[in-house]
């Protein structure tokens, strides 16, 4: 009883972590998680105003803890640009900026494991093509 529960509470906390890593690294998919979420519970925002049949709530049970974060996100996104423009565009920037640096970081641990100059040439080459249509598309 108590392995179930440390094992349901590990794996709800995977979720949450990895929606969270998509909500700010994958907007697509972490909108579409966090809009799922919405469903997920008897609140306000579930059942209750859209009439989500409770077999639906119960499936989607596990994606219940996305909900505060979904409707906080929501609301900065709607009041941010409006009161804090400066605080939203620095939101905006460190969006597009820290994907960048994880890519940048993934192709050198990558980079160290090649053997070759060659393929680590290569391999920094294609990185540095992403790399500079995202900052061209981000300018």
């Amino acid at each position: 009883d108590v392995l179930e529960k440390v094992q349901g509470t590990a794996m709800r906390a995977g979720l949450v972590g990895a929606s969270l890593w998509c909500m700010m690294f994958k907007p697509v998919v972490g909108s579409l998680l966090g809009a799922i979420s919405l469903f997920s519970s008897n609140k306000v925002y579930g059942r209750k105003v859209l009439k989500v049949p409770p077999e639906v709530v119960r499936a989607l049970a596990p994606l219940a803890p996305l909900q505060p974060i979904t409707v906080f996100l929501i609301l900065a996104r709607v009041t941010l640009p409006v009161l804090s423009p400066a605080n939203w565009r620095s939101v905006c920037y460190w969006r597009r900026v820290v994907p960048l640096l994880c890519d940048y970081l993934k192709t050198r641990k990558i980079a160290k494991r090649k053997r070759s100059k060659a393929k680590r040439d290569a391999l920094w080459a294609m990185q540095h093509e992403r790399g500079a249509a995202k900052v061209y598309e981000m300018l």
